[in-house]
């Protein structure tokens, strides 16, 4: 088996601050977990066993945790942003006169809760 480890060297590399605790650390973290968890049509993931490529691997069990179905995103990785769009809506009150954009390297079909929830507070 080959495994391969490649490390960006212009990554910057500093401690995790205050800053970044502020966003995602602690207390952070806990409401953005119970945010998400309140939005409409959340479920938890399903974590998938795969018995057949584990015996292939030669270890006891092996499993998927699933993120393709949680709001039809397909990912979860569009959660955070969804997240940060919906902070920036309570931070100024509401939506009126926002503009957000956003970029990935992969494609998503269809809106993040947070940008129905963006839309829904600006109507």
């Amino acid at each position: 088996m080959y495994t391969a480890f490649a490390e960006n060297p212009r990554a910057a590399r500093r401690p995790y601050g205050a800053a970044e605790r502020a966003i995602l650390g602690g207390p952070a973290f806990t409401v953005a977990w119970n945010t998400i968890r309140a939005w409409p049509g959340y479920a938890p993931t399903p974590l998938l066993s795969l018995p057949g490529l584990a015996a292939q691997l030669g270890i006891a069990s092996l499993h998927y945790k699933d993120e393709g179905p949680r709001f039809g995103l397909g990912s979860f990785k569009a959660l955070g942003g969804a997240y940060a769009v919906a902070r920036v809506v309570a931070d100024r009150g509401g939506a009126r006169g926002l503009t957000v954009t956003c970029a990935t390297e992969a494609t998503t079909a269809a809106p993040s809760p947070g940008a129905r929830s963006a839309r829904a507070a600006a109507a």
